[in-house]
């Protein structure tokens, strides 16, 4: 049987090797020229993506990602886009360190009117 596509390597390009975290955590992106406060936006072993606002940055340079009391990861920066970030780690993450963020995320209050919305919604809080 030949295949569909005679190209496999190419209909994996631009997939992500690991499944992601949604998260949405205050972090600090250090690099040689400081301290960046930024939101961390997703988590996987390979990687993360963060906002970082109109700060500057350029694909490639060389950073250590912190996010809670500490947790922290040596990576690069892969993309830049709209103030999104991405970045991928020098090394994987163990997989302790992705349950604790989630544990973190999910005792983080959320203050997105829409979530607060959705929540009055379902509990019978919706004044008409």
């Amino acid at each position: 049987m030949v295949s569909a596509n005679p190209h496999p390597a190419e209909s994996q390009a631009g997939r992500r090797r690991h499944s992601r975290l949604r998260v949405c955590l205050p972090a600090r992106l250090i690099t040689l020229d400081g301290i960046l406060p930024v939101t961390l936006l997703d988590l996987s072993f390979s990687g993360a993506k963060i906002a970082l606002g109109s700060r500057a940055l350029r694909v490639g340079a060389e950073a250590v990602l912190s996010w809670g009391d500490s947790f922290e990861a040596f990576c690069s920066v892969a993309w830049l886009h709209d103030g999104g970030c991405g970045l991928d780690f020098d090394e994987p993450l163990r997989s302790n360190v992705l349950i604790a963020t989630r544990d973190m995320a999910d005792a983080t209050p959320r203050t997105d009117a829409r979530r607060v919305a959705a929540e009055d919604w379902v509990a019978g809080r919706v004044s008409r």
